[in-house]
């Protein structure tokens, strides 16, 4: 095939990856063939966890015009090949795209990417959003005029990130909004998180359960929209063509300006950005006990030593968070507070052995079986 795609992640993902290869594949007259995504080992089961199953190739026809494979030209050589894993640096975003337009059309495109950037979409608007036209929601889930939707991300796998969006930003987004709502309708993930429900309470929202392409409907065709810092999210404001849209810029993370890769703002009025938007700290662990533990160095090694004579020898990189725990065994704390303590990734394997270590010597308190989704995450084994 002349435009070969090969999926990664789920829908929101997906619509990103989908857009950018037939675009490429329209204006360059070339064959499209879409493959779906490969299964990822350890994160999976987390977005498994979390209801995040839903993938292109499962619901294209739920959409206006998403055929998985397209009739054009074929070349098999020369390749030019944007995947991920082979590119040493390059994780999955930026793409020449000027230049494939210029020198693709006899070329074999191979893209596994995410592509997350609004200038690989918006020159070609009018035509993407006639591709992902979706029919308008039953009149029990449509939104009137005054009514505010709300799409949150407030899983696990958000909160194992670091990502999941301070719950007070949907407040104070409705409270910033002339007329105020008649009716708040709140859909997505996490909704039964207690701070979710507290920060909502004064609007007595109402909770859409949908599948995921009935929740983009609704997004689709609302009036007013709040966003999470989600692509599933942005792609049902981009789709309301008519929808004011509130839209956050976090403080740190994904969607803030520390990832210049990721550029997903539209150049619309309809459009507020927020800026500043906090991210929340997720804290599920605690020392269940105040026993005596030191930090000792006695070569180039740490050795962490309790009561009892147990203890582990550890990497020197993590002598810096883990006297920050030390100093604070009453303080609730999660891994972004580890991690900002000069931890850099290649540490973070290790940390979570010896915080799964820690809590099967019962010095460890855990909420949320934390811990087990991030050995999973990292390929250990937590038993």
């Amino acid at each position: 095939m002349a435009v070969e795609l090969h999926f990664v992640g789920h829908l929101g993902n997906n619509l990103f990856q989908y857009a950018l290869a037939r675009v490429l594949a329209e204006e360059l007259g070339l064959a499209l063939q879409c493959r779906p995504a490969r299964e990822r080992p350890g994160f999976e089961a987390v977005e498994r966890a979390s209801g995040i199953v839903d993938r292109l190739d499962q619901w294209h026809h739920r959409f206006a015009d998403v055929p998985l494979q397209r009739p054009g030209r074929e070349i098999d050589h020369p390749q030019w090949r944007q995947v991920m894993g082979e590119q040493d640096g390059w994780h999955g975003h930026g793409v020449d795209l000027p230049f494939l337009l210029r020198s693709g059309r006899e070329r074999r495109i191979v893209l596994r990417g995410y592509f997350q950037r609004t200038e690989y979409v918006h020159p070609w608007r009018d035509r993407v959003r006639r591709w992902y036209r979706l029919p308008p929601p039953a009149p029990a889930f449509a939104a009137g005029p005054r009514d505010v939707v709300i799409h949150v991300r407030q899983s696990l796998d958000m909160k194992l990130l670091g990502r999941a969006l301070e719950p007070s930003f949907y407040a104070r987004a409705l409270e910033s909004m002339t007329p105020a709502p008649r009716t708040v309708h709140v859909c997505g993930l996490g909704l039964d998180d207690p701070a979710l429900t507290a920060a909502l309470a004064p609007w007595r929202p109402r909770r859409l359960d949908l599948d995921a392409v009935g929740t983009l409907a609704v997004l689709a065709h609302a009036r007013r929209i709040v966003l999470a810092n989600s692509t599933f999210s942005w792609w049902g404001a981009y789709l309301a063509t008519e929808a004011q849209v509130i839209h956050p810029r976090p403080v740190r993370g994904y969607w803030s300006l520390d990832r210049p890769e990721v550029a997903l703002e539209v150049p619309e009025d309809r459009y507020t950005v927020v800026d500043g938007v906090p991210v929340r700290r997720w804290q599920p662990l605690r020392w269940a006990s105040a026993a005596a533990w030191r930090l000792d160095r006695p070569e180039r090694d740490l050795a962490l030593r309790g009561p009892g004579g147990r203890g582990w020898r550890l990497p020197a990189t993590l002598e810096s968070p883990l006297r920050w725990l030390l100093a604070n065994p009453g303080t609730p704390f999660g891994l972004d507070d580890l991690y900002e303590h000069g931890l850099d990734v290649a540490a973070r394997r290790p940390l979570i052995e010896v915080l799964l270590a820690l809590q099967k010597a019962g010095e460890l308190t855990v909420a949320d079986d934390a811990l087990t989704w991030l050995a999973r995450h990292y390929g250990i084994d937590a038993k």
